[in-house]
């Protein structure tokens, strides 16, 4: 598993490459959590696009990292989702819960309408 994090606007987005499984899980979570705490960020988005494989250790991750943020009123958002992994969320009633966008510029601007809804 390979994680990339850059800032825009507030909202962190961290790109995934590879698999997301029990094995990569424990680091994952280490790699995500400094960031949850971080007053600067507002919000997460995590672009799936790159990501071969999850399973349900790796859907329980973003789980626990969603259930963070909401805690403290911050949002977090899926794009880019296979159509594999977009299976695995949908099975599991996730697309419900969790927001998914099909392109990263479609769920940035999804954070900027919350913005403005709060001001």
């Amino acid at each position: 598993m390979e994680l990339t994090f850059r800032i825009v606007d507030k909202i962190c987005i961290i790109s995934m490459e590879n698999q997301l499984t029990r094995h990569e899980v424990g680091d994952f979570l280490a790699s995500i959590y400094p960031l949850l705490d971080n007053p600067a960020i507002q919000g997460m988005l995590m672009n799936l696009r790159n990501m071969d494989f999850i399973n349900s250790s790796g859907v329980g991750g973003i789980i626990l990292v969603y259930k963070y943020l909401k805690r403290y009123e911050k949002n977090m958002k899926l794009c880019e989702l296979n159509e594999e992994t977009m299976d695995v969320f949908e099975t599991n009633g996730l697309d419900k819960i969790i927001e998914i966008y099909l392109t990263e510029e479609e769920a940035l601007t999804s954070f900027k309408k919350i913005t403005q809804n709060k001001n």
